[in-house]
């Protein structure tokens, strides 16, 4: 089994998509997720969702830059619904232990509408320390334990492989 995040991806779609598959709900578990990888973050959104718009306004001048994700999930080179689960009952897992990616991507898919989160508020965009209390979860997060999470943090993707199964388009709108 893949231990990155889009080996992990890949290999799901496999499973979800085959013929006469009997998969009908798809859980994304980002309950223990501290972060990761943006690369990793957009592609498991592009999966999910189709596209992956991400937007970002400059406080200083009111520009708009929105950046539109697709992922070819399926490698046949070709980004187009079958590179997507949107036809199943989608699902994400969250907690107080989720952070920075870990919180962006069900924040997307909370946007969306076309997932439906599970679980207690994110934790936000940075975890504590090692030992620092949180202050949404009665135990003290950061500790090893909850910053394992193989099934979501990229822990050897290449720039090469995202490169090859990630579509940009991108457009700037000043204000």
């Amino acid at each position: 089994m893949p231990d990155d995040t889009l080996g992990l991806i890949i290999q799901a779609h496999e499973q979800i998509t085959r013929e006469n598959s009997p998969i009908e709900n798809v859980v994304l578990d980002l309950s223990n997720n501290t972060g990761g990888d943006v690369d990793a973050a957009v592609f498991v959104l592009g999966w999910l969702l189709g596209e992956a718009p991400f937007s970002v306004k400059d406080m200083s001048t009111g520009a708009m830059s929105t950046s539109v994700y697709r992922a070819d999930v399926n490698l046949d080179r070709t980004f187009d619904e079958k590179d997507t689960v949107l036809d199943k009952n989608l699902y994400c897992l969250i907690s107080p232990v989720s952070f920075s990616c870990g919180n962006l991507v069900p924040a997307a898919l909370k946007s969306s509408q076309k997932v439906t989160l599970l679980g207690r508020t994110s934790g936000g965009s940075r975890p504590p320390a090692h030992g620092e209390p949180c202050s949404r979860s009665p135990a003290p997060c950061g500790c090893p334990s909850s910053r394992t999470a193989p099934s979501m943090t990229s822990t050897r993707g290449s720039n090469r492989t995202i490169t090859s199964i990630i579509s940009r388009t991108s457009m700037t709108v000043p204000r």
